[in-house]
This record gives structure tokens, C-alpha cells and sequence, in this order.
């Protein structure tokens, strides 16, 4: 998704673009249809042929339990593939924090806001200034953490956490 294309979306679809699909009563397809060629249940997601034909009939209770069940017997649905990338960028960065641009730092950030459940009017007003900024494509993001913070700054957040 480009900047120009998150910065049409609301604020809480931003926050969505960057976090990730949390629901569950999405549609599960990751475009990979295996019932086209004539199987009775797709390889990918899991779900039958009916349960593909009728999914918007259906409620987002009845949706949510058939994604759980799939993703339960194995199938990768799209939810869990989108989520699974989200944390593998998180886990990175931990790691990494040398290597991070502002971009990620603030990424992080609103991952973490995100997942606190703010409520202040004030605090959503920075949350939201932060997204502005993730979505823009301003040279600040750009920036590498290691061209704003000392080496030893630097080398002390990793101490910090690599015990």
C-alpha cells in the first residue's frame, strides 16, 4: 500500500493498514483457490464450496467460527498470513535497532498504542499525528536511527535488552 493510497483512508483504517487484520469474520481467501479446479473444500483456506458461495449470507459470528476452525485444522488463512509478517517485522526490529529508520520506531509505536486501548483525546491526537507521519512520504522517515542517536545511546539500548 503506498502513502498516497493510506493517507485517503480513515484514521482507524491507517491504524489497520499498519497493525494488521484483526477480525476474524473477514473474508479468509489469500487468492489461491483450489475449488476451481473441482476440489469440494479449498487447499488454502479451508473453506467449502457452499461456505464460499454463501459467505456474505453469512453472520459475523458464523464467519469468525469457520475462519478459527480453519485456521485450527492448519489452513494459513489470510488474517494469520498478515498477522504472521507484522510480527516477524516486530521481531526484527527488536534486534536491529541500529539498522531501524524512523519509519519502523514509529511503527512500533503505533502497533503498541494500537494494542493499549487509548482513550485520551489527547493521546489519540498524537497517535493520530504519528500516523500522519508513517503515511506520508516525508524524508523524516527516512532517517536512520543511527543518524540521530550516539553510538553509545545505541549500544546502550541493546545492552539494555540483550540479557
Amino acid at each position: 500500500m503506498t502513502s498516497q493510497d493510506t493517507q485517503s483512508l480513515s484514521n482507524s483504517e491507517r491504524l489497520a493498514s499498519i497493525q494488521g487484520e484483526a477480525k476474524l469474520d473477514g473474508v479468509p481467501c489469500r487468492g489461491m483457490c483450489t475449488t476451481t479446479y473441482g476440489d469440494l473444500s479449498c487447499g488454502t483456506c479451508g473453506r467449502s464450496q457452499e461456505e464460499i458461495t454463501n459467505w456474505n449470507t453469512y453472520s459475523s459470528q458464523q464467519k469468525k467460527l469457520i475462519n478459527i476452525r480453519n485456521a485450527a485444522n492448519g489452513f494459513k488463512i489470510r488474517q494469520l498470513e498478515m498477522q504472521d509478517v507484522r510480527w516477524m517485522e516486530l521481531r526484527n526490529m527488536k534486534t536491529n535497532i541500529d539498522q531501524m529508520s524512523m519509519k519502523d520506531v514509529l511503527k512500533k509505536i503505533v502497533v503498541l498504542a494500537g494494542s493499549n486501548n487509548i482513550k485520551d483525546k489527547n493521546e489519540m491526537k498524537c497517535l493520530d499525528a504519528i500516523l500522519s507521519i508513517v503515511s506520508s512520504d516525508h524524508k523524516f522517515n527516512e532517517l536512520s536511527i543511527a543518524s540521530i542517536l550516539s553510538e553509545d545511546a545505541i549500544k546502550k539500548i541493546k545492552e539494555k535488552y540483550e540479557q
